[in-house]
């Protein structure tokens, strides 16, 4: 290891572009984090198109070596010495490669339109994807990538700096202690928590369809597929608490579909709020990283204003999992320097945060995220005309038949009721008052597989769906099952009395004792 130690520094005297590598704080996993968490700003199908593409500007060594990495490595998921063995350091830099430039420059090109979609399309089989996202603005991607075998849980975050003011409201997301019959005293930021527990059966099955159907199931128990999650800013609190609960569910095993799947998650949260309490992040969540269950790591640009909110709650404070790097863009203005030197520490800069605001929060790595933060968007999924919250399930992949590639895009509308409350859904009356305080009611508990691969198999193809949507729009339909001209799929009739509800939001919580060797308490 010293040898590869020495390689690197010598490199360094002869390439400026490798005088960030000072220590682990700026690794390839880190940057590959805020790549990804950029493209969950993009829409289907075309987040399927964009993926591809970056995918094809990092060089295939740099696949391998993860794709290779077994689950007794993976704790040396950002050590790029370790991971990169055999690798001369300036064929996995990358700035040297140029990579920010490069998905810079795929961000913001046609790419991302929601134009010629069908069009020049790449084709590409080792990877699958699954969107969820929903008319409360939840959003997530799931991906399954053959080449690192591996799967890519990414929550989209904010949408713009309106939004970023109206969820960080300190009077609405208060502490929630939604297990109390377990531990009363883990506690969560309620407005994200509640976000989360919307769709985690959804997300559950969709990981496990993705792991079960698509990716390579080894015997080897070295070899399971690696599982990672992320997100910028909404998406970075989303991504630590799914890291959480992910635990949970992986252990219980429910419907004995996770078996492939590594029991160790990495998680890498950028730009986010504060979203676990101060007895959660000294007790489970410090002894969960310290035993490499989950492999932490928090991005911060200094003076991010985002990432000191709610003063009430608290990061995770495990030794060295949080890295301050400063701030790349030009002085007062949302366009990143390519030329300015990346300095990361695990101590952040005070001077920097005296004068912390928004700018800060727009680049991470050199990915620029003042694009999508700038933009105004409309909401992908809308409530009914009724007022009911809305699913969308999305997927995407290129099927091959016959020596030919084809892709395929299809999708599927469900109201969320009807997971939430099974058959007694038209019993139930929500009081919205109430709504951020009881959590367990917005849990997605009668999702499973059962009716999770009904929908999959009963989605329609995009292309039909939108001269569907077309139609219905024109015709001014308004019935049970078309919401803004959109098809909902009548799972109810999947639903029967016999069906018991599951709940996951205590999973990890119930079994903490089981998951980790030792929960003596840090002061």
């Amino acid at each position: 290891m010293d040898k590869i130690h020495n390689n690197h520094n010598n490199h360094n005297n002869h390439n400026n572009h490798n005088n960030h590598k000072q220590n682990n704080n700026i690794n390839f996993i880190s940057f590959l984090s805020c790549v990804f968490s950029r493209l969950a700003y993009v829409t289907m199908p075309n987040f399927f198109q964009t993926y591809i593409r970056i995918m094809r500007e990092i060089p295939e060594k740099i696949f391998n070596k993860i794709g290779d990495l077994n689950n007794n490595e993976l704790s040396h998921i950002f050590d790029d010495n370790y991971l990169f063995n055999g690798l001369k350091p300036h064929e996995y830099d990358f700035l040297h490669l140029k990579l920010p430039q490069k998905i810079n420059k795929l961000m913001k090109s046609n790419v991302t339109q929601t134009n010629n979609i069908f069009s020049n399309q790449l084709k590409e089989p080792s990877v699958k994807v699954i969107e969820i996202v929903d008319s409360n603005s939840v959003k997530v991607f799931v991906i399954a990538d053959k080449r690192l075998n591996s799967i890519f849980v990414i929550f989209r975050g904010t949408e713009s700096y309106k939004a970023i003011t109206s969820w960080a409201n300190l009077i609405r997301d208060i502490p929630n202690y939604p297990c109390k019959s377990n531990n009363p005293k883990v506690g969560f930021l309620s407005g994200i928590l509640k976000l989360e527990v919307e769709i985690i059966h959804t997300l559950y099955y969709s990981i496990c369809h993705l792991s079960n159907n698509f990716l390579d199931m080894d015997m080897d128990k070295r070899k399971k597929q690696k599982i990672f999650t992320t997100g910028h800013s909404l998406g970075g609190g989303l991504a630590t608490i799914f890291s959480y609960l992910w635990l949970g569910l992986k252990y219980e095993n429910a419907d004995n579909i996770s078996n492939h799947i590594c029991d160790k998650i990495v998680c890498v949260s950028l730009a986010s709020p504060k979203v676990l309490n101060e007895y959660l992040v000294n007790n489970d969540f410090y002894h969960l990283i310290k035993e490499d269950k989950i492999l932490y790591r928090r991005l911060v640009t200094n003076g991010d204003i985002i990432t000191l909110q709610p003063f009430y709650m608290r990061h995770p404070i495990n030794e060295n999992n949080s890295v301050y790097c400063s701030s790349i863009n030009v002085p007062n203005k949302k366009k990143i320097n390519y030329n300015k030197k990346l300095i990361c520490n695990n101590e952040k800069d005070e001077k920097s945060f005296n004068k912390h605001s928004l700018l800060p929060h727009g680049n991470y790595m050199y990915i620029d995220f003042y694009g999508v933060l700038d933009v105004k968007t409309e909401r992908e999924i809308f409530q009914s005309e009724y007022k009911d919250s809305i699913a969308q399930l999305f997927i995407a992949y290129t099927s091959k038949n016959n020596k030919t590639e084809e892709n395929v895009y299809k999708l599927a509308f469900f109201y969320m009721n009807d997971v939430r409350y099974g058959l007694s859904r038209n019993d139930y009356i929500p009081h919205r008052s109430t709504y951020i305080f009881q959590i367990d009611k917005k849990e997605d508990k009668y999702m499973n597989k059962h009716l999770f691969d009904y929908m999959i198999e009963n989605m329609i193809s995009y292309k039909d769906y939108l001269i569907q949507r077309t139609d219905f729009l024109k015709l001014g339909i308004k019935e049970q099952y078309i919401s803004h001209g959109r098809p909902i799929l009548n799972i109810k009739k999947r639903l029967t009395r016999r069906m018991k509800p599951k709940s996951f939001l205590c999973a990890t919580i119930k079994n903490i004792k089981k998951i980790v060797k030792t929960r003596k308490n840090k002061s």
